[in-house]
């Protein structure tokens, strides 16, 4: 589809720019959970271990959408590049659905296991759409 753009940005550097990413939305999540529970009188919960692994749990698949538009920023739309990123997109999200499950316990397979880590897919895909058209179409100035 397009040309690289930065061949000098490796894999390491995006993950570590995700990471720090992530890092803030699960950090700030958090806060504002503990903020809601004290504000509605919850000061128990509000410090609860299981606060933290929920934020973080949540947001796995917030990690691999930060670090594949990164990379389609640095590298281009490439069609190898973007069937790798969204399927390890999949993957994540695969993966965060079932662990999030299981932190409720109440893991069951069905239908919607396979479909839910699609919601993620489709927001990187939003974005590729997006960032194809404004800085690697030839036609716009």
């Amino acid at each position: 589809m397009a040309e690289v753009r930065h061949d000098q940005v490796g894999v390491e550097s995006v993950a570590a720019a995700a990471g720090i990413a992530v890092l803030g939305v699960i950090f700030g999540g958090f806060i504002v959970g503990v903020l809601n529970s004290l504000l509605h009188g919850d000061l128990v919960g509000a410090f609860a271990p299981s606060g933290i692994q929920y934020e973080a749990v949540s947001h796995l698949s917030t990690v691999a959408v930060i670090a594949s538009v990164l990379l389609v920023f640095a590298r281009g739309t490439s069609g190898d590049l973007l069937l790798r990123t969204t399927a390890a997109i999949y993957g994540v999200s695969f993966l965060e659905s079932v662990l999030w499950d299981l932190l409720q316990s109440s893991f069951e397979v069905g239908f919607g296991l396979f479909v839910g880590p699609l919601y993620p897919v489709v927001t990187f895909l939003g974005y590729v759409v997006a960032f194809h058209i404004v800085f690697e179409r030839d036609d716009i100035v």
